[in-house]
């Protein structure tokens, strides 16, 4: 089994940590994490296939950690889930750290999780570009600036 995993810093202290396993050019397992930087990086909330069944788990400071299952038949609708669910609520998962964000940043991250999470699809689609990826990748955000002019 092959592993990629890869980060998409969203905010100095706020970034998503993807791993997907692929195995035979099949893509076995997929986890998607939300972490955010105080001394160290630590995981908020955990998308992934363990255990056997797709579920989200809720890590709190004090280390306390609660699971939800999420009662979805495949991974493709894992991912949806869990990107449709960070786009809504990240914010407000990131408490402390949030306040700290102005309403642009905020509206920014929402809409960096979105992109991230189109771009991850695609390489589920299509193992061989997830293959193509060097180990511990970092994504980085490409601004496009459109001129107006038609090739």
């Amino acid at each position: 089994m092959a592993r990629k995993s890869f980060i998409r810093t969203l905010a100095e202290n706020i970034r998503l940590r993807f791993m997907i396993d692929t195995e035979k050019g099949k893509v076995k397992d997929f986890l998607v994490q939300l972490e955010i930087y105080e001394g160290e990086w630590r995981a908020c909330i955990r998308y992934n296939y363990a255990h056997g069944r797709p579920h989200k788990d809720i890590l709190y400071r004090d280390g306390r950690k609660r699971k939800e299952w999420i009662d979805v038949e495949d991974l493709s609708a894992l991912i949806d889930v869990a990107q449709r669910d960070l786009r809504r609520n990240s914010i407000n998962t990131l408490g402390r750290q949030a306040m700290k964000l102005s309403k642009e940043e905020k509206k920014r991250i929402g809409e960096e999780i979105e992109l991230t999470f189109e771009a991850v699809k695609e390489m589920i689609k299509d193992p061989k570009k997830l293959e193509a990826m060097p180990k511990n990748s970092v994504l980085m955000p490409v601004k496009v600036k459109h001129t107006g002019v038609q090739a």
